[in-house]
């Protein structure tokens, strides 16, 4: 035991780190493209999270303008790649490189974010690595969605937060600001009210570090962060009368309430006249299934709000059409609340389950996982504790609530996540007043708030997929664990160093005059 916490106190160069970490990076990647891991194209034809691909590459300004299921910032990054490559299998290269980058930037950053935060290199490096090798990061690495730009804008803006509060650079105010403004555009999870106290709340911190010269700097970047995110919901409540980043609250409300109803009930409730017929429709279903309740919309000559399908097939949940059912989706969802809060309690605890599972036991990671499955189960028994895979949701949902489900429960995660969470909140609350260090202070507190935010979102607010929503802040957990190690090795050394020499009861440095 002491030589272990000797050698994990050993110093070690960054620049070694870098590099042992870029090996094991490259190694891993090498191991499981031999394995048959290839990029997934296919969300760009069948998720709805991106729209029309034609649309975004012959009208990319007004379509990313128009829509409003979700912010547009993914969709035009996607848009630009389509603009710029063009065929199947180029286009699977240039996104598949593009992802691969961002991850290896994305465990960089990580790497060096614990360091500011004063983990032992060797504690950093160790749990870098793992993170950098799990089968989560590269499932997740290698499909078309925005997990693994969300996990890279993190991880930029709390580092870029850290080197300015220790620096106070202008560069770092800047990377900062534009890393919590993108990401607010890129997925609706980050809100403007998360923009603007991750914004306005290092400014608190700067009073005691070197960035307190560049306040008047931090305000205005600040106000223009929250500006550029504000636009785009004031734009959605002039053409939709909808302020937010999406219109999508409406199906949102319909999974967590009255999609958690079984037929019979829903039937009952329907009979009674408490919620519409409507609630029989899923919210992303066909607009033919929503026949008789809508009312049909002058087209507008603009493709992403007038067409039914897509270019390859799939519904346009951008149809204006879609607004009706979203309104009536919420009135349904705040009756059941009222007078059945059952179905939205069983939604809550669906959502917490599947936040404790592992990265990649995910059912759409369908096309890579089963090539690396044998790797992937290992990894999740021996780190994450999980017993039983978990990927088949339907089936669990048949089986229903039993004590037998925590064999199918990440057991590690479900202990160290809540405790870490506990952990980096003492941290904030302890040094909040700059009486330590501010800088490291204002990094955590980042940190923390970020983590709240996306673990209450996503679970009161979303069920069935939250293990993929809790992906983009698995770096932050990462670094919490990485402090509460390195604290506890840098105690049991200094409980198992010896005690300095005396010479009759006298200190050595009196002994020695």
């Amino acid at each position: 035991m002491r030589r272990a916490v000797s050698w994990l106190s050993l110093p070690l160069s960054t620049l070694r780190s870098v590099w042992i970490l870029l090996a094991a990076f490259a190694a891993s990647r090498i191991a499981y493209y031999a394995a048959g891991v290839r990029f997934d194209l296919r969300p760009l034809t069948n998720y709805y999270q991106l729209v029309d691909p034609a649309l975004l590459e012959n009208h990319l300004l007004q379509t990313c303008w128009y829509m409003h299921t979700q912010p547009p910032g993914f969709n035009f990054l996607v848009g630009l790649v389509l603009k710029a490559v063009s065929g199947a299998s180029a286009r699977t290269v240039a996104f598949g490189a593009a992802y691969l980058l961002m991850d290896a930037a994305s465990v960089l950053l990580l790497l060096l974010l614990q360091k500011e935060l004063r983990v032992l290199p060797r504690v950093a490096l160790a749990l870098t690595v793992l993170f950098a090798v799990s089968p989560g990061l590269l499932l997740h690495e290698n499909l078309l969605m925005y997990e693994p730009p969300q996990l890279f804008a993190l991880l930029a803006g709390a580092y870029a937060l850290a080197r300015l509060l220790r620096t106070g650079g202008l560069l770092w105010l800047a990377v900062f600001s534009f890393s919590i403004a993108g990401i607010a555009i890129l997925r609706p999870t980050y809100h403007l009210l998360w923009v603007a106290i991750a914004a306005f709340g290092p400014i608190w911190f700067a009073r005691r570090t070197p960035a307190r010269k560049l306040s008047t700097a931090m305000w205005i970047a600040a106000l223009l962060a929250c500006a550029a995110v504000g636009a785009f919901y004031v734009k959605n409540f002039v053409l939709y009368h909808r302020f937010g980043a999406s219109t999508f609250a409406g199906v949102q409300a319909d999974s967590i309430t009255a999609w958690q109803l079984t037929p019979a009930k829903r039937e009952e409730f329907i009979a009674k006249g408490l919620i519409s017929p409507i609630s029989r429709v899923p919210g992303d279903a066909p607009l033919a299934e929503y026949k008789g309740y809508l009312h049909p919309v002058a087209p507008t000559g603009i493709p992403i709000l007038d067409q039914e399908k897509n270019s390859t097939g799939r519904d346009n949940l951008n149809n204006l059409q879609y607004l009706q059912a979203d309104d009536i989706y919420i009135h349904d969802a705040i009756v059941l609340l009222r007078i059945y809060p059952q179905c939205y309690l069983q939604s809550v605890a669906i959502a917490w389950f599947t936040y404790f599972l592992p990265t990649g036991d995910f059912p759409f990671f369908d096309y890579n996982r089963p090539k690396i499955f044998g790797w992937d189960r290992l990894f999740n028994l021996l780190v994450f504790g999980q017993w039983k895979d978990a990927a088949d949701r339907k089936r669990l949902r048949r089986e229903g609530p039993r004590l037998g489900m925590l064999l199918y429960e990440s057991l590690s995660l479900l202990v160290l996540l809540p405790l870490l969470f506990c952990y980096g909140s003492w941290l904030v609350w302890r040094d909040w007043r700059g009486i330590r260090d501010s800088a490291f202070a204002g990094t955590v507190a980042f940190i923390v708030f970020t983590i709240a935010t996306v673990s209450f979102i996503s679970t009161f607010f979303a069920s069935f997929e939250c293990n993929r929503y809790r992906f983009p802040i698995d770096g932050f957990f990462v670094c919490l664990l990485a402090m509460a190690v390195s604290s506890a090795l840098k105690r049991l050394q200094s409980q198992q160093s010896p005690a300095p020499a005396m010479s009759h009861g006298v200190p050595p440095e009196r002994a020695a005059r």
